[in-house]
């Protein structure tokens, strides 16, 4: 079954807050949408999956949005990857697939841009729920719930537009002159898979008709050779039979040493015939040989054998780096989902763990963000005997899903102006490689400031970001009135 996905997003930022349109990567996304027409059902995209939102992407047979390639897909990538090359690359490679932007197509056919909610409007009877700048302002007070729904009804909307125009062909929207209609044919193409399947099919029916019409060559040249070797044997006969002049003998031997010289030569051809049919076969499949390969390897008097086990060699080592590699990422990423559920909280005071627990659910209080369940809390790291009241171990505490962690995260800047908090720092929990990257970009950071302090400056380097997003180092001044530009 053809697997059609229809698919949308929302951002964290606005244009503006990003320096303008031409920064579409930086915006951010908050919660992306999906409804598959296979599995008949939605499934929604948090910031810190975006890998798994571009899996969903890449396994479909078709992706339908509105926009969503030239917008999207930008936002998509920039989420993804911190570095320009990377998000260019990840953008190519979805724009790349079997993408349906109705957007596009319908500004092929009318020259200008229309808006979903035009067509939805004047085609279906009704459009979208609310709008961006609402979305925005719900993902800034963490309410995730309705960013959710609303980026629903917006997929389920661009799905029925689609479905719409698959069954009429044609669409409406509203102008200034009132309600047009504009005929299409988005009529699904064949899945990759199937595609895929006919292109084999076709390689196969050619390669079928290659080798018959070689067969039918071959049997012409055995009807040929069975004609003459019949002749040879009618005079042989005659030859036995005629015993009268020795001139006629004569004759027929001639006549009969011709013939086995004809047989001969017809044979030769037709072999030569066969050969050349099956070279050209061959060199049509496989492509011609490295002449200059192969002139190199006699004159170093290495063998194909000696080369062949060379490569095989070279192929075993790479592919044992390559297996190597993969166990790592499929180990990093197995960490990763491990702890997207965990914060960690530095600069606790030490304490049993009953206060522990009390202080935690007092700060989940104050967050104000509604009832929210720890499945486990404990302190990590070494026992260092810390009496009580002072500063202890980190506290890793444990959510019941990634939505309620990064509904705590999402809302920490609540805690700010609280006494009671100061001091205290909460982080996402990192793995090895993470923390790993982080401590490289923090003494990159302290030899850049080692390098201003030298030189008497006011500028400050500091890092900024996070693994998930990218890190990167900013610069900072005392003066208010210089703000940093990298």
């Amino acid at each position: 079954m053809e697997r059609i996905i229809y698919f949308d997003l929302e951002t964290k930022y606005s244009a503006e807050e990003v320096g303008g349109w031409e920064n579409i990567e930086d915006m951010g996304m908050s919660v992306g949408v999906i409804w598959d027409s296979v599995d008949q059902q939605f499934s929604v995209y948090l910031d810190h999956q975006t890998n798994e939102l571009v899996e969903h992407c890449k396994r479909s047979d078709q992706i339908v949005g509105f926009n969503h390639v030239g917008f999207d897909y930008r936002v998509l990538a920039g989420a993804c990857h911190a570095e320009a090359q990377m998000r260019s690359r990840l953008h190519t490679e979805l724009a790349g697939l079997n993408n349906l932007d109705m957007l596009v197509e319908l500004k092929k056919v009318l020259g200008h841009r229309l808006k979903l909610e035009s067509v939805a409007r004047s085609t279906l009877g009704t459009g979208k729920s609310a709008d961006g700048l609402q979305a925005l302002k719900w993902y800034r007070e963490g309410q995730y719930d309705k960013i959710i729904e609303y980026c629903k009804i917006d997929v389920e909307v661009t799905r029925d537009v689609h479905l719409y125009a698959l069954e009429h062909g044609k669409l409406h929207y509203d102008s200034r002159s009132g309600i047009k209609t504009v005929e299409v044919n988005w009529k699904p193409q064949p899945p990759k898979k199937e595609i895929e399947q006919m292109k084999s099919q076709e390689s196969k029916d050619y390669n079928n008709t290659q080798l018959k019409a070689l067969q039918k060559v071959i049997d012409n040249k055995d009807k040929e050779i069975q004609n003459l070797q019949r002749t040879n044997e009618r005079l042989n006969q005659k030859q036995n039979d005629t015993e009268a002049g020795q001139t006629d003998a004569n004759d027929n031997v001639n006549t009969t040493s011709q013939l086995m010289n004809m047989i001969e030569e017809k044979m030769a051809a037709g072999f030569q015939l066969i050969q050349t049919n099956v070279e050209k076969l061959i060199k049509d499949k496989v492509g011609e040989p490295d002449i200059e390969m192969e002139g190199n390897l006699q004159a170093n008097h290495t063998t194909y054998a000696d080369k062949v086990s060379t490569h095989k060699q070279t192929a075993s080592n790479f592919r044992e780096m390559m297996l190597a590699t993969k166990n790592e990422e499929i180990m990093e990423e197995h960490q990763k989902k491990r702890r997207a559920k965990n914060l960690i909280v530095h600069g606790m005071p030490n304490n049993s763990a009953d206060n522990d627990k009390e202080f935690i659910n007092e700060m989940l209080k104050d967050l104000q963000i509604g009832q929210i369940n720890i499945k486990h809390m404990e302190r990590i790291g070494n026992n260092n005997n810390t009496a009580i009241g002072e500063r202890g171990r980190p506290l890793k505490i444990e959510f019941n899903s990634q939505e309620e962690q990064y509904k705590v995260f999402s809302n920490l800047k609540n805690l700010k102006g609280k006494n009671i908090y100061i001091g205290i720092s909460v982080r996402e929990d990192y793995t090895y490689s993470e923390r790993a990257l982080i401590k490289n970009f923090i003494e990159q950071a302290k030899a850049k400031n080692l390098e201003e302090n030298a030189k008497n400056s006011n500028i400050v380097w500091r890092v900024r970001g996070t693994p998930k997003n990218g890190l990167s180092l900013k610069w900072f001044t005392k003066d208010p009135s210089v703000t940093s530009t990298n």
